[in-house]
């Protein structure tokens, strides 16, 4: 039997206009925006419809943004009759996956991550840094590169042969460089405005605690796959 998975994006995915003729197509979608700018404080149907693209590589910008748009392509395709069994995010993306299982209301789940990105750019204001993924090299090698080299860390274990790195700006650079001259196909920096999942802005998660915890999550109606167990987890998991 077919099964069907809707897979929401983290950041570096955005691009200008995105989301804008669905919304445009779909009142459920456009419903969507109306309710972000309101949680948010942002009007995210300028930043996603006619913003240029360069105004998203502000993080308080990009986490609704993304977030907004992820769950406005969800209620559209929902508004058609077709529903997911299976929801899962990638980074910011797992807070559409949790508004997609109806854990939390969308407009909860947009004013959340907005928080989340004020928390993370104060974080990466007071430690810059930058991430890059690292393509076609094993895991070992590169965590051995992060070892070898300071102040820089495996982020994100996206799937065989590609990692991301996070870190200071300097020891991305290096490790990239090191990295290509082990035989990586490829060193990408990515389109973020810090370095997120990496110690570096952990003071975020503090900050971010006390509006988690005023959040309500209910059982999700979709089954909800962690990307970080890489199992079906519970409205609880997330919250710790």
């Amino acid at each position: 039997m077919t099964k069907i998975a809707f897979m929401f994006p983290g950041q570096g995915s955005y691009e200008a206009g995105m989301g804008r003729d669905v919304a445009e197509a779909v009142p459920e979608a456009m419903a969507v925006y109306e309710a972000g700018s309101a949680a948010s404080g942002l009007d995210l149907r300028q930043i996603c419809f006619h913003d240029p693209v360069e105004n998203m590589l502000d993080t308080k910008v990009q986490q609704p943004a993304l977030v907004a748009t992820s769950l406005a392509i969800n209620e559209a395709i929902r508004a058609r009759g077709i529903t997911p069994d299976f929801v899962v995010g990638h980074s910011v993306g797992e807070f559409a996956a949790l508004g997609a299982a109806r854990s939390i209301p969308p407009e909860e789940a947009i004013g959340l991550v907005t928080q989340r990105g004020i928390a993370m750019a104060e974080a990466a204001k007071e430690r810059p840094g930058s991430m890059a993924a690292i393509l076609g090299l094993a895991d070992e090698v590169v965590e051995g590169l992060c070892s070898k080299i300071s102040n820089v860390w495996p982020a994100n274990y996206n799937c065989p042969g590609q990692i991301v790195i996070s870190g200071e700006d300097a020891a991305v650079g290096e490790c990239c460089t090191e990295a290509e001259r082990e035989g990586a196909r490829r060193a990408v920096r990515l389109r973020v405005s810090g370095a997120f999942h990496s110690p570096l802005v952990e003071r975020a998660a503090d900050k971010l605690r006390p509006a988690v915890e005023k959040i309500h999550f209910a059982a999700p109606s979709t089954a909800f796959m962690s990307t970080v167990t890489a199992k079906l987890e519970d409205a609880n998991h997330y919250r710790e």
